[in-house]
């Protein structure tokens, strides 16, 4: 079976990860789930200037990726596998389901 771009991304994304010390474990999941919220919070701070840095943005939401990419990579867990069945929930539900307003 021919390996998706994604797979053959966070492979080589983990295996980057694990040549510079930043396995990820049970024991430090949290901290590296933590590392997310701080790279999202690094890409909410560029959409804030005025006007926004474009580039700076998408270089904080790709670290955003990365960094799920090596917590899925390191714990052998299907990511495409669970995108396609969120998205096929997904275009199953109502407009705006939930009634928040974001």
């Amino acid at each position: 079976m021919v390996e998706s771009q994604i797979n053959q991304f966070i492979n080589a994304s983990t295996a980057c990860a694990r040549d510079h010390g930043f396995e990820v474990t049970d024991a430090n999941l949290p901290c590296h789930l933590m590392l997310v919220v701080t790279e999202v919070a690094e890409a909410m701070e560029e959409w804030r200037l005025d006007p926004p840095d474009y580039d700076k943005l998408t270089t904080e939401l790709a670290d955003v990726v990365l960094r799920v990419f090596n917590i899925v990579g390191f714990l052998d867990l299907d990511l495409e596998a669970a995108m396609w069945a969120k998205h096929k929930k997904n275009l199953l539900r109502p407009l705006r389901h939930g009634g928040k307003r974001a």
